[in-house]
């Protein structure tokens, strides 16, 4: 399986990119307190998916 196709793939099921980042927008009121408050953290994990709908 060759990166285009993958990549056509994942945007089908998905979305593209832009959608996305779009999505995980509406999270960042949620998340901001929750990165001062811990500043040392390596990650956070604010839940499976990215919320949208496509």
């Amino acid at each position: 399986m060759n990166d285009d196709f993958y990549r056509a793939f994942e945007d089908a099921l998905r979305g593209g990119s832009e959608l996305i980042k779009n999505c995980l927008t509406i999270r960042l009121p949620f998340v901001e307190p929750l990165l001062l408050s811990c500043p040392d953290a390596l990650a956070i994990d604010p839940g499976c998916s990215y919320g949208g709908e496509k």
